[in-house]
């Protein structure tokens, strides 16, 4: 998306933390900081995180994307933990089900 010119966040690449779990959250301060800021005419947010939920009423639409489990299976298995540290837990714990990643698109309406 980035490379078509649009603004386009993945939450695993410095909007998250980790929690004692081993699977992790968005940083609240920094996705309230990122949906109110007012650069772009379309953002799009990538990621699926513990206390996404609060932040729906925010978005525009938000897009379910899912692939089958054995690609699934092979992406995250090929991760190293440090790139996605959320993905270790649900391996190790023998989820091999549908994932469902999240892409939350929030569009800037242009006031004349």
């Amino acid at each position: 998306l980035t490379a078509r010119g649009y603004k386009a966040i993945d939450t695993d690449e410095g909007w998250s933390q980790p929690l004692p779990s081993g699977l992790q959250k968005w940083r609240e301060d920094a996705i309230a900081e990122l949906l109110a800021t007012e650069d772009a005419d379309v953002l799009f947010v990538a990621g699926c995180e513990e206390n996404q939920a609060q932040f729906h009423s925010r978005f525009d639409h938000i897009i379910l994307l899912s692939a089958p489990a054995d690609t699934l299976t092979e992406r995250l298995t090929a991760r190293t933990a440090a790139a996605c540290p959320a993905a270790r837990p649900y391996l190790s714990q023998g989820h091999t089900g549908r994932a469902a990643p999240l892409a939350h698109t929030r569009h800037r309406r242009r006031t004349a």
